[in-house]
């Protein structure tokens, strides 16, 4: 943003001021696709901010929002976005958010313990849907980062052995799934309930 420009924002509404170029928002959108891979999708968290301009201009760019709240479906759908935009995270979710989410169409989910797992298979049950869902995974080995959760099992994610190990999973079915470990190898962990 130009100096002229914020000196004259400020004047007019004072300070402190939040100010938005939705410009440079498709401009950063449109960088983003272009480096990622054919196909892909990004997720706009409403977490980081729900204000309805700037979603809505990550949606006209193409994004999709990533919610995890009642609240943030509600501010997603006013900034436009359909149910078959959005990606429903985070722990914790209830019955009443998981039947108000799927109520508006969502059916791409991401879960990070079999609680969520169990409670996501039983709002399909009772509004007869189906829903892709996405596993958070803890991995074994530990990443290059300052704060790393790894080996274990919480509700931030599931520990990477009880998906691998079949004899450790009780009463839970994960037909097709995929994704990399830090090595390297293909694992398989995508799945579909209802």
């Amino acid at each position: 943003m130009n100096a002229n420009l914020a000196s004259t924002l400020t004047q007019r509404h004072g300070t402190p001021l939040y100010a938005y170029d939705l410009a440079q928002i498709s401009a950063r959108a449109e960088e983003l696709f272009q480096a990622l891979p054919q196909g892909s999708a990004v997720c706009y968290s409403f977490k980081a901010n729900p204000l309805p301009a700037v979603a809505r201009r990550v949606r006209e760019c193409g994004g999709r929002a990533e919610i995890t709240s009642e609240g943030e479906l509600a501010a997603a759908l006013a900034a436009g976005f359909t149910g078959a935009q959005m990606l429903f995270g985070g722990p914790g979710k209830t019955a009443h958010e998981l039947d108000a989410a799927l109520q508006a169409g969502i059916r791409l989910f991401s879960c990070e313990s079999f609680r969520d797992l169990a409670a996501l298979s039983a709002a399909c049950g009772r509004h007869q849907a189906d829903a892709e869902v996405l596993l958070r995974v803890n991995p074994s080995e530990a990443p290059d980062a300052r704060l790393a959760m790894t080996g274990v099992e919480s509700q931030f994610g599931f520990a990477e052995p009880l998906l691998l190990d079949p004899a450790a999973r009780p009463q839970v079915h994960l037909p097709r799934q995929c994704f990399k470990t830090s090595k390297g190898e293909r694992k398989k962990l995508y799945s579909r309930v209802g």
